[in-house]
Formats: C-alpha cells, sequence, structure tokens
C-alpha cells in the first residue's frame, strides 16, 4: 500500500470525502481533480458530474482511483470535514508578512489552530466551518483565498511531482478541536470580500463600496429586476459612465453582463485548489 493509498483511507475512516488530484508541478495540469467531468456524446459538459459529485470516502473506489494514479494528490473540500481553510499564498514576500495583513485588518491575533505547509511555502490555515458554510473567494485582501464548500484543498501528505510537500505544521486538522473563526475575520470575509460561486448570496444593494459610486453617478437605483433578469435587486435608470466597449457591442445583454461584474464583483473562480 502507498503512502498515498493509506492516507486518503484513513481521511475516508473519518467520513471525509476525497479524490485525486494530479502531481504534475506545472499549470494547468497541476492540482487540477482526476476524475473530471463527464460529457455528453455532443462532448459538452454534464452539470453535477465533476468533483464535488465523485469524492468518495468509499473504501473500495478510494483503493481503484490510487491503484491507478499511486501519486496522486489527496483533494478535498474543507466544508466536507466540518473545516474552512485562509488560504495564505505568499508571492514575493514571506508568508508572516501575509498573515501579519490579515491580522491588521481583522485587528486582533488569529487563535491557534491547524496549519498545513503548502507545496509553495504558503499556509492553510484550518478553523472550524461556520454555521450556513461559506463558498470560495477572498477576504479582499492580496494573496489570501478562502476554501470552504465550493472549492478544495489538497491535504498532506501530498507530494507534487517536483518533490514539493505538503505537511502538517504540527497537529492535524481535527474538527472536534478546532477552534471557531474571530467574528471579524468572518465579517471581513462577508461583507468585504469577492464572493465567489457557491457562497451566500449578497444583494448588491448593500455592498458598501458601491455607496460612493452611487453618489457620484447621474441617474437614480430603481428596487426593481434587470430585463434580462439575471440579477434580482436595484436596477441602474441613469446613465452608464465608461460603459465597457464590449457591452456597448453586446446591447442589453452586454449591460447586464456589465452591471454583474461591476456589482457584484465575483471571486476568482469556483473551485480552485491550493
Amino acid at each position: 500500500m502507498t503512502d498515498m493509498l493509506e492516507a486518503a483511507l484513513a481521511f475516508a475512516a473519518r467520513g471525509w470525502r476525497v479524490f485525486p488530484c494530479d502531481p504534475t508541478p506545472t499549470k494547468p495540469r497541476a492540482k487540477s481533480p482526476l476524475i473530471g467531468t463527464d460529457r455528453d456524446r455532443d462532448n459538452k459538459p454534464i452539470a453535477g458530474s465533476g468533483w464535488p459529485a465523485k469524492a468518495s470516502a468509499d473504501p473500495e473506489r478510494i483503493r481503484a482511483w490510487w491503484t491507478r494514479w499511486p501519486k496522486a494528490l489527496i483533494g478535498m473540500a474543507p466544508g466536507w470535514a466540518d473545516g474552512f481553510v485562509v488560504d495564505l499564498d505568499p508571492k514575493g514576500e514571506s508568508v508572516a508578512d501575509v498573515e501579519a495583513r490579515l491580522v491588521a485588518a481583522i485587528g486582533a491575533p488569529l487563535p491557534a489552530c491547524a496549519r498545513t505547509i503548502t507545496q509553495s511555502g504558503g499556509r492553510h490555515l484550518w478553523f472550524a466551518r461556520p454555521e450556513g458554510g461559506l463558498g470560495n473567494g477572498t477576504p479582499g485582501l492580496p494573496n489570501i483565498d478562502i476554501r470552504c464548500d465550493a472549492g478544495y484543498v489538497i491535504l498532506p501528505p501530498s507530494v507534487m511531482g517536483n518533490g514539493a510537500a505538503y505537511a502538517w505544521e504540527g497537529e492535524a486538522f481535527d474538527p472536534a478541536t478546532a477552534p471557531a473563526a474571530p467574528e471579524a475575520l468572518l465579517a471581513l470575509i462577508r461583507d468585504k470580500g469577492k464572493v465567489g460561486k457557491g457562497d451566500a448570496p449578497r444583494n448588491p444593494s448593500s455592498a458598501p463600496h458601491l455607496e460612493a459610486r452611487r453618489a457620484s453617478w447621474p441617474g437614480r437605483w430603481m428596487p426593481a429586476t434587470p430585463p434580462c433578469g439575471a440579477m434580482p435587486g436595484p436596477r441602474w435608470t441613469g446613465s452608464f459612465p465608461r460603459l465597457p466597449a464590449r457591452a456597448r457591442r453586446a446591447g442589453q445583454g452586454g449591460v447586464c453582463r456589465g452591471l454583474r461584474a461591476g456589482a457584484v464583483r465575483g471571486g476568482r473562480g469556483a473551485f480552485g485548489a491550493r
């Protein structure tokens, strides 16, 4: 039995659904799920057939996967283990600097928690999953991401093809003893973060960063639904400043897309791994 298979089975014994990911160290394959989305006879993706549906805690299925891909990384959505992860991903700075930025933003130190040392030298900070969960996104700070119900992380002791490894820094994550995240951190994620696919939707009329824009724009906001039906909530009835050329060319469909992009400010993607 390989180390990866043994570890995957140990996670499954705890009821954690896992799935194999590509250990290739270079993009676009790096850390991508090896159990992809199914396609129909027209080669179109079949909705609901990707890794969230195929992940499993079944020992036989896990044995089959790691027999086929013995060096596969172990992927899991933290929310499935009653946790959520704050991903500190330093790029051109130290992980201490990234964490200091987060601490300064919430105005309090982070509680002691399980930590993963990532293959890039970053850290995954593990907290108890908040009631209602979280999706995928960021708290609005550079080099910091959130993974809970809609995105996945790579679990230790996974090893990339170039030898870079994931490891627990101290004790492994245990949902029974995991600390709750500081309320200030959750507020930062929910109120100032970029909401990704899978997150609880926010009413764009309540987003603080829009208030200054509205005050300076001609026209007014009306509680109505855009004609395209894409986004319930307030509708802009005045002129649009600096409307992108692509939206102007696309007509009303482009305007609706512009509204979604400008008001909702969607996250960096639904499922990216760290």
